[in-house]
């Protein structure tokens, strides 16, 4: 999503949102493991971790699949639009190193069943146009430098949100 080079303010992002996220399409993508194949990327010998959404991942939980959004302040909720109720809670920090780009961080697990959709200290990016917001969350997957199949699973998500200020 292409957003303005704008330092964004508390006060921009202020009141709900209704949207929907990419939950639904695939929830969690779950590695396979490393390959014990290395790669070289930039000069450095790594085991990429290969991954794939598998058939119970993909979230098929409504209140996760369709999203609102509170912010207030320094934070934002995101809820469950059919009963209002909490699913995770993210903080805001708004100094932005890159203008436009506001950090964020999950205070909370969001799940889908028990699956982690993301999970508490997960980061990510939140960008703000017009009534529009987009939100990535674990947009960059981690490389293993080490071929260690058996500690380095892990689960890999990214999420996208994108919403419009309803209130």
């Amino acid at each position: 999503m292409l957003a303005p080079a704008v330092k964004l303010t508390q006060s921009v992002l202020t009141g709900r949102s209704i949207g929907t996220n990419s939950a639904s399409v695939c929830g969690a993508v779950a590695s396979r493991g490393q390959s014990s194949v290395p790669a070289i990327v930039n000069q450095q010998t790594i085991y990429p971790s290969a991954g794939a959404c598998t058939d119970g991942s993909a979230s098929s939980d409504a209140g996760v699949n369709n999203g609102a959004m509170s912010f207030q302040g320094g934070s934002a909720t995101l809820l469950n639009p059919f009963t209002s109720a909490s699913s995770s809670g993210l903080a805001l920090d708004f100094t932005q190193a890159r203008p436009g780009l506001v950090t964020v961080t999950a205070n909370t697990d969001f799940m889908s069943g028990r699956t982690p959709v993301f999970k508490a200290g997960d980061t990510g990016v939140m960008v703000k146009v017009g009534p529009v917001y987009g939100l990535l969350m674990n947009g960059v997957n981690r490389q293993f430098t080490t071929y260690d199949p058996v500690n380095n699973v892990s689960k890999v998500n990214p999420f996208l949100s994108i919403g419009v200020f309803a209130e």
